[in-house]
């Protein structure tokens, strides 16, 4: 046990070291909706309300405002401590850029023009940003150490495993990407693998109040980080249902749901509440489709979009890592999956999990593809981080059968998990 400390301590150690340097490296608002989410936390900084936002002639800088506001309600305190009033002033978008000229051919690689104004020492809101990328990185490396908890859970005799899943987490390129900018995603992770955590420890059974509060208190902030932990409120019953098989108390059970889901919509009831009564549904749906506009697509190009979804898992960018090295990728997942059929037909081998948790474990990323998908057939979106919210989930999935795959040694899969995380990187 206690080398196993000392492994989780070392993975998550050099996961924080990783993310930080990228924080640096990362040019600002190059990421993923970044000067959005900026100027959203600067809004809730210096204004110190939430804003409401017109059904047409919406702010551009308040896009995603519309979000669950938990990371940006966290990071404002962070931003007023500086003098942000220089932003967006030193902004300056690349108008080649096809991100911001439509039509435009440009193979530039930077959606915006970077000038010495950005360098170190940093001042004002260069350095507000730089700020809340750090925060996101703790948020980063809870979401690591909630999977190593997850794996721990549904593996509970083989803390190896536990350890690669964690370094699964760690070392995928594209989540030390996104824990180093100022996006949720990191924050979402990092609450709906705790809330998995929560859950599956409930499913196991012997809950106390103790547990029940603390998966209502999780539940509630998850759904306050970002609308796809929606999700967890098909989970969290199933958990709930699992334990009342084991035990057959409908009061249990009936009080147990109570105890989670009042405290969750304690925490979160406001914010969906508010949604809904200013846009006229909880999600602001509309008021977001009439800014990205409706993107339907049919069967074949969502198929497609899998290719670029499952690409984009492991890659921040397009044509970061060559082909080969997603065909490698894609070999280790087949390779799992071969392991999980000897895994389903061996009983000696699913002796060594826990069950419960790990159908627990499957269905979170399933519910989450789910989401992902319908959300696919309405939106211009293909992208992996998406997933984040179970990447505990798919890490579990993954090391579990390449373990029962016998393809890595059984005693040196965290450590090859580990390299091979490391290789991606320095690639």
């Amino acid at each position: 046990m206690h080398q196993t400390r000392w492994g989780l301590a070392a993975i998550v150690v050099t996961f924080c070291l990783l993310s930080v340097v990228h924080s640096v490296v990362i040019p600002l608002f190059e990421a993923p909706d970044e000067i959005w989410h900026f100027s959203f936390i600067r809004f809730l900084a210096t204004r110190r309300t939430l804003p409401v936002q017109p059904a047409e002639g919406k702010d551009m800088w308040l896009r995603e405002a519309g979000q669950p506001p938990l990371y940006s309600l966290l990071s404002a305190p962070l931003v007023a401590l500086m003098d942000s009033s220089d932003f967006p002033d030193f902004v300056r978008f690349n108008v080649a850029h096809p991100a911001v000229t439509a039509g435009s051919r440009s193979t530039a690689p930077n959606v915006f023009i970077h000038t010495p104004y950005e360098r170190f020492p940093y001042r004002g809101a260069v350095l507000a940003v730089h700020l809340v990328r750090l925060l996101t990185v703790v948020w980063g490396a809870g979401t690591v150490v909630g999977a190593y908890l997850v794996a721990r859970q549904v593996m509970p005799t083989r803390p190896r495993l536990a350890l690669a899943t964690a370094a699964g987490v760690a070392f995928n390129p594209h989540f030390v990407y996104i824990s180093s900018v100022v996006n949720n995603d990191a924050t979402a992770a990092c609450l709906c693998t705790f809330a998995l955590w929560l859950a599956v420890r409930v499913c196991r059974g012997g809950t106390t109040r103790k547990l029940e509060l603390s998966l209502g208190l999780v539940l509630g902030l998850a759904l306050l980080s970002k609308v796809s932990a929606l999700a967890l409120l098909a989970l969290v019953p199933l958990a709930l249902l699992i334990a009342w098989w084991r035990e057959r108390d409908t009061r249990a059970l009936l009080a147990r749901g109570g105890t989670v889901f009042g405290l969750a919509g304690l925490i979160a009831g406001w914010w969906y509440g508010r949604i809904c009564v200013l846009y006229g549904d909880p999600l602001a749906w509309r008021v977001w489709l009439i800014d990205i506009g409706v993107h339907r697509i049919g069967p074949v190009e969502l198929v497609r979009q899998f290719g670029q979804v499952a690409t984009s898992f492991w890659s921040p960018y397009d044509d970061l890592f060559p082909p080969p090295v997603f065909w490698a990728l894609g070999l280790v997942v087949v390779s799992a999956a071969a392991g999980w059929v000897k895994l389903i037909v061996r009983r000696s081998a699913r002796a060594r999990v826990n069950v419960e948790g790990l159908l627990l474990t499957c269905a979170w990323f399933v519910l989450l593809f789910a989401s992902l998908v319908r959300y696919m057939t309405t939106t211009p979106s293909a992208e992996g981080r998406l997933l984040f919210p179970a990447i505990a989930s798919f890490s579990v999935l993954l090391v579990l059968g390449l373990d029962s795959s016998a393809i890595v040694p059984q005693r040196r899969i965290d450590a090859v998990i580990a390299l091979a995380g490391a290789g991606l990187l320095l690639l």
